[in-house]
Parts: C-alpha cells; sequence; structure tokens
C-alpha cells in the first residue's frame, strides 16, 4: 500500500462523514434504534462487542465495557485482505467535551458512541509496514439469526473501496466512493443499482447493476454473494421506529474488478427537513 498522506487521512474522514450524516445514519440513531424484536444483542454486564468494518476492507469485533471508569476498549481483527488477522489492541477511552470519546492507544482519532447502537471510530494499523488509520463503524453483534423482515428492504448506501482488486495485497489504485441502492429480499436475494434507485430506474437509472444471495451466519453477520463467490459480510442494525442502518465489510473482488472497503447504508424512508436538526459529530 502507498504511504498515506495528509490528503488520504482526509479523504478517509470525508467520506465517513458522508457515509453517516449524508445517508441520515444519526438522524435514524437519533429516533432510538437498537435491536429488533427477534434478535439479541451480545450485551453483558456493561460491555457490549460490536461487529465492525474497517474502511481499509476489514472486518473486526469492538468491544466496549461502559461499567468501569475510565471506560475500556478491545478490538480483534477477524478477516484481512492485509494479512492482519488476529491482530489486537486495547486501552481506555477519555470522554472529550463534545461527548466523543478519544481511545488511548489510537490518540489521532475519536470514537462515536451510541450504547447498544452503533459505534463509529478508528484504529492505526500496520498496513505493508506503513501506519495506516483505518476508520470503521460497527453495530452491536448477536446471540441470536435476524428475522428476514428485518434484513429485508431497500438501502441508500455509499461504499468506499480499493478503485481496482488488491496486486500484491497493496491497494495500488487508491481508494473511491460510490453510491446507489441496496435491496435485500425476505427470499435470500439482493440486488443492488450504482448511482440510481432501484425502485425507480425510470426516472434514476442504475450506472451498474449486480445481485446475488445473502446467508444469516447467526451471529449478527450476514454472508453475501455474487455470481457464488462471497464478497462481503453485512451487519444490520433493525430499529423499532423503523429506520436500518447496513454496514457490509467489502473484501478483496478480483473477478468483478474491485477491492475491499466499507458500504454504509439506511433504509430508504421520506425525511422531513425539521428531523434533520441537531448536532453531528464526525471522525
Amino acid at each position: 500500500m502507498k504511504k498515506p498522506r495528509k490528503s488520504f487521512i482526509k479523504n478517509l474522514t470525508y467520506l465517513c462523514l458522508v457515509g453517516v450524516v449524508a445517508l441520515g445514519l444519526l438522524t435514524i440513531v437519533g429516533t432510538g434504534g437498537g435491536g429488533g424484536d427477534g434478535t439479541t444483542t451480545s450485551t453483558t454486564e456493561g460491555t457490549t462487542t460490536f461487529n465492525s468494518s474497517g474502511t481499509i476492507g476489514d472486518l473486526l469485533t469492538y468491544t466496549i465495557d461502559t461499567s468501569v471508569s475510565p471506560m475500556t476498549y478491545s478490538y480483534e481483527i477477524v478477516e484481512s485482505d492485509f494479512g492482519l488477522a488476529g491482530i489486537t489492541g486495547s486501552g481506555t477511552l477519555t470522554k472529550n467535551a463534545d461527548g466523543t470519546y478519544t481511545p488511548s492507544n489510537d490518540p489521532k482519532t475519536n470514537v462515536i458512541l451510541l450504547a447498544n447502537t452503533l459505534i463509529v471510530g478508528g484504529a492505526d494499523v500496520d498496513v505493508g509496514g506503513t501506519e495506516t488509520t483505518m476508520l470503521f463503524a460497527g453495530v452491536p453483534a448477536l446471540t441470536t439469526n435476524y428475522t428476514a423482515s428485518e434484513i429485508a428492504g431497500t438501502y441508500n448506501y455509499i461504499n468506499f473501496e480499493c478503485g481496482e482488486a488488491l496486486s500484491n495485497n497493496q491497494c495500488t489504485e487508491g481508494y473511491k466512493s460510490f453510491y446507489g441502492t441496496f435491496k435485500l429480499e425476505t427470499s435470500g436475494t439482493w440486488e443492488a443499482c450504482e448511482s440510481g434507485d432501484i425502485d425507480d430506474q425510470g426516472t434514476n437509472s442504475c450506472a451498474g447493476t449486480d445481485s446475488g444471495t445473502w446467508t444469516d451466519q447467526g451471529n449478527g453477520r450476514i454472508t453475501v454473494t455474487s455470481g457464488g463467490a462471497t464478497i462481503g459480510t453485512a451487519m444490520l442494525l433493525p430499529s423499532g421506529s423503523g429506520g436500518k442502518v447496513i454496514i457490509i465489510d467489502l473484501k478483496d473482488r478480483p473477478g468483478l474488478g474491485a477491492g475491499p472497503g466499507i458500504l454504509v447504508g439506511v433504509k430508504k424512508q421520506d425525511i422531513a427537513n425539521e428531523n434533520l436538526g441537531g448536532t453531528y459529530h464526525f471522525n
């Protein structure tokens, strides 16, 4: 991987902000969030484990213990296209005046935490000998399956991924961002529409499409396949208020000419202007 420059880090920060704010993520979560009626989150005695996806395309778990002061955190990279699986980190969280938290061993980033609902943060990892700030977003891990109705829906998304498949475990083409709609059916299938509306292609046509199947792994992770190959792992925040958040850890996809990354989406719905007011935090 090329040595990151300040502009690269700024792009990561900006795109995470877009993925959280432009999609209305914090607006949806602000209505209450939390698990759906058919799911049980992995939370015990103030400790919550979040299934998370990093911007470089790695799948990780991030655990926070709110029962101690200062709060503690730990993470483990579970899957990686950069050979980072098994890497761990831990420390304490210092609360800032604006309500965000600074992790003791990753002080260049902030953690935005909505207890038992959503986490957005960052961690410094070594990628090919270069220290890289990996921003991530996650939702609580589950001990039960999602219901099909919790998974199904049409989501507006933005993704951030390596522009081409990795070359010698490096992203040589740089990272790019795309947007569109992503539709999951209760039957276990999905369709994606780049730069358009999959439900109204006559008005907003798709620049490209893809489709495949999804399978619930039963631990808060959903395997997403296309053409028989696994292209990502999805994590979902179902919400009793009707809002849903989906996060997909995108794998290196040589067959599709695309590299690893992250996709963040929220259920498509009308949002009134008065619902957009408020204070937003970003990494």
